[in-house]
């Protein structure tokens, strides 16, 4: 029996840019445009007329439930499938999904207890935040302040209704359509639009996603056969870091997760390649390891940007232009030292400091050498009270 979508909040919840990047993406085209209040879109039958469908581009129109659903049902008799597939697919037709799967037993009813939801979602959103930075710049850690572009892509994705199975948490990543640039040839430098043929943030962060995870699992396998960090910091620059890793070790080490799968699928309105990976597998047993990576690559890699706070311990002047100041703070919620060299001026200011023991705020690049820390080209050095 053939399920027919008669719901008028669904039908309504289909915006028609949705359904157009749907009939585009189907091979369907666009005829002609009604001033305003629908369209007119054509797919060739093989027969000797085209079949038509009419889509209105206004969802205050009194009818437009009756019109979607029209557009449903023309779709189930030309693709041979059900309404409910074909609703599921013009939902999606503009973002990439990703979907992460808890695989257990005690999973199954599709619920799982609230403490373990409530890190899922942190840890799904710690993994998506990791791909968006790497993104933007490959790093094998990032700090607590992350890129506003990094936390503007996050505060676009949605979290979707949870699927059937061993609990299932899908994401939603809008992507914009992918618009021709023909005919502006002449109107434009070729240099801008050569650009324009980029993807779009929200598909790279997706792409990058894709890209490390697989990269990950890799550098798993290779650091278990080998017992060397290599694997990990060979594949930073395709978007694995600390952050990424931590994400990760805590999805899969769920207090009840046996593993973790992890499936993508593409909006239709932007092709990828078909051999983009889009499925991946982390069994309970890399958690370990992935931690492990975590914690050196933490311990290795630089800070950009780093802030320091903390208080002047240590002065040492060893020429006009070489003044060493040591500042005890905490790294990583660990009590440490960390040296750095200052200007004359600012080596004053550090003196005033450690003589009234008043907390000091510097800006720089953490560095790690042997058991110690080291802030290279420091800035912004400053007294926070008592100035």
């Amino acid at each position: 029996m053939k399920a027919t979508i008669q719901d008028i909040s669904t039908l309504r919840a289909l915006s028609p840019t949705d359904l157009a990047s749907y009939l585009r993406s189907r091979g369907w085209k666009q005829n002609s445009q009604g001033e305003g209040t629908s369209s007119v879109w054509e797919l060739g039958s093989g027969g000797e007329s085209d079949v038509e469908i009419l889509l209105p581009l206004n969802p205050a129109y009194r009818d437009y439930s009756v019109r979607v659903a029209d557009i449903l049902e023309t779709l189930e008799i030309m693709e041979k499938r059900s309404q409910m597939d074909i609703l599921a697919d013009i939902q999606v037709s503009t973002a990439d999904v990703i979907r992460i799967q808890l695989q257990n037993s005690a999973y199954e009813n599709g619920s799982v207890p609230l403490e373990d939801g409530v890190r899922f979602v942190e840890h799904t959103r710690d993994m998506l935040l990791a791909a968006a930075c790497a993104t933007l710049q490959p790093k094998a850690i990032y700090p607590a302040r992350k890129p506003s572009e990094a936390m503007s892509y996050l505060s676009r994705v949605r979290l979707a209704q949870t699927e059937r199975g061993s609990y299932v948490l899908a994401v939603h990543s809008p992507v914009p359509p992918r618009l021709s640039t023909d005919g502006q040839r002449g109107l434009f430098p070729e240099e801008a639009l050569s650009s324009l043929t980029e993807d779009p943030l929200e598909r790279r962060v997706t792409l990058t996603l894709s890209k490390s995870l697989s990269k990950t699992k890799y550098a798993v396998e290779q650091a278990v056969a080998t017992s060397n960090l290599t694997p990990f910091t060979e594949a930073v620059p395709f978007g694995v870091s600390a952050n990424l890793c931590e994400a990760l070790a805590g999805l899969v080490s769920q207090e009840r997760s046996q593993s973790l799968s992890i499936r993508m699928s593409w909006a239709s309105v932007r092709t990828v390649s078909p051999e983009t990976p889009n499925a991946f597998h982390i069994t309970a047993d890399t958690a370990p390891t992935l931690k492990e990576a975590a914690r050196l690559l933490r311990e290795i890699a630089p800070r950009d940007d780093f802030e320091l706070f903390g208080m002047v311990v240590a002065l040492r002047r060893e020429s006009e232009a070489t003044n060493r100041v040591t500042v005890a703070t905490v790294v990583d919620e660990k009590p440490r030292y960390v040296a750095l060299e200052l200007s004359p001026d600012e080596y004053q200011l550090a003196i005033r400091a450690h003589e009234s023991e008043t907390p000091i705020r510097c800006e720089g690049e953490l560095v790690r050498e042997g058991r110690s820390f080291r802030l290279r080209s420091p800035r912004s050095f400053m007294l926070l009270a008592g100035d």
